[in-house]
Order: structure tokens, then sequence, then C-alpha cells
């Protein structure tokens, strides 16, 4: 081939779909986070116009986190694990939790405290619901789940998602039947989902792209019937069908977005593929632990101030875009000035520890032969 063939580009289609994911989970933060939803409640939970509206926008979190799991099993796994792929997320994680830990503490937002630094400065604070932690855990795993899926047939492959899905989804939409399950362990099933999305299913085209839309429409209408559902019985209630990232309703609904956004075709858009670049960054800023939280919506925004008033509608679409905006901006800045010059740091003195336990190993290896 000539040096001016054309490179083979991602096409943008998954990643818009990155987009559109991160953006409903900053509007389920939105809500959340900001103490809306104690004035939905406080209203007696009527199904008014804007109470609907509320609880509609705060509805995407935890599908949005079953999708991104389901693009990350649909691509690796075919794909290999490197050392500076898991260097460049652990690197991230652990910049924007000490940048923003110590920018607090210098503004006396929060105190100095060693549960703090440590907390800063190690990503895994615990399995329960720490998103970000349990992703990197289970980033770890994934080599493993690849050699147990090149060795499951077909059948196999669907008789290990069926009996996952029953025991650890569908028994835990009944309320008398409580399912523990970290995330850790979650996201294993939902990446043998996307496995077999790719090994097996029949590739993009026309007729299942008419048939996603189709079931996508279907699933966005019975999960806002439960959510609303939901509201006129009462807070527990609320996001009963889709709380948690296993629950049943909440899976159905991921798979059905995954699949409808596969089946679009869309040719490489570099703005679109630099924008979802930026999607995890995303994430790690605006929810970057209770005092974030507390400070932007609460602080800053003021979102519960905009409850009962029309102009709620424009500020919830303006504030959920413009902190999804100001934070991919952040993070492409420093992906631009900061990640190549510290990833190459930690490649070094990961592989310099490495060949230095090799070598010693041979050294102890040699002592014992002679």
């Amino acid at each position: 081939m000539s040096a001016q063939a054309k490179v083979k580009k991602r096409q943008s289609n998954l990643e818009l779909f990155r987009i559109f994911l991160m953006l409903g989970i900053v509007a389920h933060h939105y809500v959340v986070h900001s103490g809306l939803l104690d004035l939905v409640y406080a209203s007696g939970g009527k199904l008014s116009t804007q109470n609907l509206f509320i609880v509609i926008l705060g509805m995407w979190g935890k599908i949005g986190i079953n999708c991104f799991v389901l693009i990350t099993g649909y691509f690796m796994c075919k794909s290999k694990i490197t050392l500076e792929k898991f260097l460049k997320l652990v690197l991230q994680v652990i910049f924007y939790d000490a940048i923003i830990y110590f920018g607090f503490v210098l503004l006396g937002k929060t105190e100095l405290t060693l549960s703090g630094i440590k907390d800063a400065f190690f990503p895994i604070p615990g399995f329960t619901a720490n998103f970000t932690g349990c992703f990197l855990v289970f980033y770890l795993f994934i080599p493993f789940l690849n050699i147990l899926i090149a060795n499951l047939d077909r059948k196999k492959h669907l008789m290990l998602l069926v009996l996952s899905i029953f025991w650890f989804s569908l028994v835990a939409v009944m309320p008398d039947f409580p399912v523990a399950v970290n995330y850790v362990f979650w996201f294993m099933i939902i990446y043998i989902i996307g496995a077999y999305i790719r090994l097996y299913l029949p590739k993009p085209n026309r007729r299942q792209l008419r048939v996603s839309i189709v079931i996508a429409v279907g699933c966005v209408a019975i999960c806002i019937a439960s959510v609303i559902f939901g509201l006129k019985m009462g807070r527990e209630w609320l996001y009963w069908f889709v709380m948690d990232s296993n629950k049943f309703l909440a899976v159905i609904m991921s798979v059905a977005l995954f699949m409808l956004f596969l089946n679009i075709k869309m040719k490489y858009h570099p703005v679109i593929n630099k924008i979802a670049s930026a999607t995890f960054g995303v994430l790690l800023i605006h929810d970057n632990g209770w005092v974030m939280r507390r400070i932007l919506w609460v602080s800053l925004l003021k979102n519960a101030s905009f409850y009962g008033r029309k102009m709620l509608y424009i500020h919830a679409p303006l504030a959920i875009l413009g902190t999804f905006m100001v934070c991919v901006i952040i993070d492409l800045l420093r992906a631009k000035f900061l990640e190549k010059p510290a990833l190459k740091l930690a490649l070094r003195w990961s592989r310099s520890r490495v060949l230095r336990r090799l070598l010693c190993c041979r050294e102890k290896d040699q002592i014992r032969a002679s």
C-alpha cells in the first residue's frame, strides 16, 4: 500500500452514543443531587407536568452506566488489555481526584484529612456504589473474561447470560427478594452481553435498525410508565424498575438503546469522536464526591430554586449541557498537555520495576541452580 493510503477510522455512531449517555448521566445527577426530588415529594408527589419532567429527566443514570460497559464488552472482547490503557485510566482518575480534593481544601470547602488524602490517591474506596473504582477493578478482569468467552460456544454463552440475568436482574425486581450485586460483578455480566452481541448477532443492517427503533421506543415508553407509576405509588417506588444497574428494565433498556445506535450507519466525524473521548473525564469531574455535588448543583447552579417556576424548563437543559461542555473542555486540555508526559513517566517507572523484579528472580534462580 502507498504512504497516501487512507487509514481506517472508527465510525462515530457509538461515539455519538457515548455523548448522549453522558448527557443522560449528568441529567440524572442534576435531579438526584440537587434536592429537586425532595421538593417533588414535598408537593405530595403530584402528577404535575413539572414533576413528570423532573423524574423523567433523572431516570437515565443506571441505564447510562450499563450502556458504557456494553460498549466496552462489544469492543474489548476481541482486544487485549495493555499496561498503557490501564495506566491511562488510573492516572486520569487520580489526577481529577487529587486536583479537585486539594483545590477544595485550599478554597476552604473541605478539610485536609488523612482519609481525604488516601481517597485522592487511591481511587478504589469500595465495591458498593462507586462506579469509577469498580470499573478500574473490573478492567483487570477483562483478559480472564475474554478467555472464558473464547471457550464458550454460542449455546453455552447464551445459557450463561440467561442464568445470570434471571437471578441477578429479573428476580431483583421482586420487592421481597433482595439481590445484592456489586458493580464489579455486575459489569462482568454486562460485558458478556456486549461480547455476545459482537460475536453472534448479525452485522448492523437496515432491517435490524428498523426493529431496534421499534424496540427502543417501546422500552422508553415502558420506562417512563414505570417512573410515573413510581411517582404515584410513593418515593421508594419512584425509580424502582431502573434505580439499580441490574434491574431488569434497566438492562433491557440499555441493550435496546445500544442496538439502536449500533445499527445506525455513520461515517467518521472527528468532532464527535473528540468530544466522546472526554466523556469519562466529564464523569470524573462533575460527580467527584459529595462536596462537588453540593457546590455544583446546590450552591452554583441552585437547581432547587427553580422548582415551581417555568424557568426550570430552560435552566435544566442549559445547566446539563453547560456542565457537560465545560468538563469536556477541561478534559481535552488535560489530555493534550498533561496525559502524554505523565503516561510516559508512569510507563517508564512501572516497566523498570517489572524489569528489576524479573532480574531479581533470575538471579535467585541462578543462585539456587548453582
